[in-house]
Order: C-alpha cells, then structure tokens, then sequence
C-alpha cells in the first residue's frame, strides 16, 4: 500500500478529480482545503497561498499511475506547480 500525497491550486482540483476516476481499480480519494508557502519569499509571516490537499491510497503497482495523473491533471506551466 502507497500513500500519494499532493497539493494542487484550487483552480485545478476538477481536472485532477476526473483523471483520478478515469483510472480503473482506484477506490477514492482524500481532498482537503489547506494553505502553504513554497520558494517564493512573502511579502509578510501570514503570506500563505490557498491551496487542496490531494491523498490517495492505492496498491504499489498503481502509485505511478496516480502521481501520472495528478502531474498531467494539475499541470499550469507555473513556478509553482
């Protein structure tokens, strides 16, 4: 058993729902509202970026296939993908 653990811009979360359920064998997913800060500096100590919390649990042969999909599915070109 492989826990996938990935956080995603809010904006992208339906894309990365339906990848998810276009993946045969795969029995659900964990989403959570959450916010961060990555490399960037902040402009202040409570400069935190919205954000979802993606989990899934899923047999080893299958944990590539998910992190395949959520990459592709959450994808925006941006520094902070």
């Amino acid at each position: 058993m492989k826990k996938v653990e990935a956080f995603i811009k809010e904006h992208r979360l339906d894309d990365v729902i339906q990848a998810l359920h276009r993946l045969e064998g795969l029995s659900g997913a964990t989403v959570s509202k959450c916010n961060g800060f990555g490399r960037g500096k902040p402009d202040g100590i409570r400069d935190f970026k919205p954000a979802m919390k993606v989990e899934v649990y899923c047999s080893g042969d299958m944990a590539e296939k998910v992190v395949a999909a959520i990459e592709k599915a959450a994808h925006t070109g941006l520094r902070s993908d």
